[in-house]
């Protein structure tokens, strides 16, 4: 019996379209990936990235939940192999990153035809910075402190940091504006 089940697991991992395949058996797909180490994180980029289509809520609960299931190690790699574009989509699926999420997250270059970084940027300090304040300072400062930033993040880091200023202080002085009233 349970080696019919390894016959049955084999012949979808075969045959099954990873498209085809639920959300848990996708994610299972690339944890199995990540252990086989047969494919790069490079190969595995497009996987991550049909794994996070579709915008519907249900789906979007179902991978929160999943990817609260997940071991802290595959989290990590799951962000190292995540294209830089998606990367904020992943990020504010993750229940609670850490530290180093934040900072394999931050660390991750765009590819080298993309003119105007500031919008991919902005997005991954938007997703980081609303974890919490401190949690975002926190990675960016250890990312500085250990010399792992790219060479264009401290400028853009201290440009998102204003830009952070101003938000505060136009929502001081026009609170109802962000409500939409």
């Amino acid at each position: 019996m349970v080696e019919n089940k390894l016959l049955q697991k084999k012949w979808y991992d075969k045959y099954l379209p990873f498209v085809a395949r639920s959300p848990k058996m996708q994610l299972e797909w690339l944890q199995a990936a990540f252990k086989r180490k047969t494919l790069s994180f490079q190969e595995i980029t497009p996987y991550i990235k049909l794994f996070l289509t579709d915008e519907k809520d249900e789906k979007r609960e179902l991978l929160f939940f999943l990817l609260s299931q997940l071991p802290e190690k595959d989290l990590d790699t799951l962000v190292r192999a995540t294209d830089i574009y998606d990367l904020p989509k992943l990020m504010s699926l993750l229940h609670k990153p850490t530290i180093n999420q934040a900072m394999l997250a931050l660390k991750t270059l765009p590819p080298p035809y993309e003119k105007n970084i500031q919008p991919l940027l902005n997005k991954i300090f938007r997703v980081l910075h609303e974890y919490s304040e401190e949690f975002f300072q926190q990675a960016c400062e250890t990312l500085l402190q250990n010399g792992e930033a790219p060479d264009y993040f401290e400028k853009e880091y201290v440009r998102f940091k204003e830009i952070i200023e101003d938000e505060k202080i136009l929502s001081a002085l026009y609170p109802k504006a962000r409500s939409g009233q």
